[in-house]
C-alpha cells in the first residue's frame, strides 16, 4: 500500500510539472490606450492570421487579416475567451498548441507582453485606432 501511495504522488508530480505553462500575472499599466492598428495588428499578423488559420481561407476560423474580419468573434466574445479565458488549454486556447504556427515559425504562445496587450484592449473595448 505504501508503494502504492508514493507511485501515485510520484506520477501526480510528474503531471502537473508537465502541464503547458500559465501566464503568471505580471505588473503592467492598462493605463495607456492600446489599439488594433498600433499595438495588436503585427502580433496577430504573425500568432494568429496564418496560412491555415485565421486568413481566410475556406473551412477555417474567422478572418483576421483585418480589423473588420475580426470584428464579428469580438462582438460575440469568442475572442476573448479563446485568448484570454482559455490561455491555459493545449487545444481551445490560441495559439494552440498544436497549430500551423509552429511549421511557420511563429511563436507558439504570446508573449506575457502580448497577452496583457490584448487583455487590455480587450478590456477597453478593442478600440481600432
Amino acid at each position: 500500500m505504501k508503494k502504492i501511495s508514493l507511485l501515485l504522488t510520484f506520477m501526480a508530480l510528474i503531471w502537473f510539472s508537465c502541464t503547458r505553462d500559465t501566464f503568471i500575472s505580471t505588473s503592467f499599466d492598462c493605463s495607456e490606450e492600446v489599439t488594433y492598428d498600433t499595438h495588436l495588428r503585427p502580433i496577430i499578423e504573425q500568432s494568429c492570421s496564418l496560412s491555415g488559420c485565421h486568413n481566410g481561407t475556406p473551412g477555417t476560423p474567422g478572418t483576421y487579416t483585418t480589423y473588420q474580419g475580426m470584428l464579428a468573434d469580438l462582438e460575440r466574445g469568442i475572442f476573448m475567451t479563446r485568448v484570454v479565458d482559455e490561455v491555459s488549454n493545449p487545444s481551445q486556447g490560441m495559439p494552440p498548441d498544436y497549430g500551423p504556427d509552429r511549421v511557420a515559425g511563429a511563436p507558439a504562445d504570446l508573449t506575457d507582453e502580448e497577452f496583457m496587450l490584448f487583455s487590455c484592449w480587450l478590456e477597453r473595448g478593442f478600440p481600432e485606432n
